[in-house]
């Protein structure tokens, strides 16, 4: 964890080793506790993890997007922004739909237009911001969301 910080810093100042050193002693705390106390099994399906060949697509066009929004900005448009409750399916507390739903937030949450704040299991609902709004993306139905 801490090369990797110093990778993502790209800077060998003292402060920034010793804020590395920290943030990976924190973060081996963290996986120590939740391996001790068997708190997360992350046990998708095989066709949930192949998903992850489509995100290069939705990269490249929720980029686009993006500076389709800042173009609109740029002439003086108003902002398209907002926050959506997409249709969900969040399952239930087994681990293969704890890890179907850590999948929906990670591959929601690449692609620069959609930011995952959270899913509502009680009202079956996945909260997104989006820049630009779109449509319900393949993947994210792959994962169940719906329209």
């Amino acid at each position: 964890m801490w090369a990797l910080w110093l990778a993502f810093v790209s800077n060998p100042h003292p402060s920034e080793i010793i804020a590395g050193l920290a943030a990976a002693l924190l973060a081996a705390v963290a996986d120590g506790v939740v391996k001790a106390h068997n708190l997360i099994q992350f046990v998708p399906q095989l066709s949930w993890i192949a998903l992850i060949f489509l995100e290069p697509w939705y990269a490249i066009e929720g980029t686009w997007e993006i500076f389709l929004a800042l173009g609109k900005h740029l002439l003086g448009r108003p902002s398209e922004a907002q926050f959506k409750a997409i249709r969900f399916d969040p399952g239930s507390d087994d681990r293969e739909s704890q890890a179907r739903r850590a999948l929906a937030i990670s591959y929601f949450t690449i692609p620069p237009n959609f930011v995952v704040l959270g899913i509502d299991r009680d009202r079956s609902l996945i909260l997104v911001h989006q820049v630009s709004p779109t449509g319900v993306p393949l993947i994210a139905k792959k994962l169940g969301a719906h329209e």
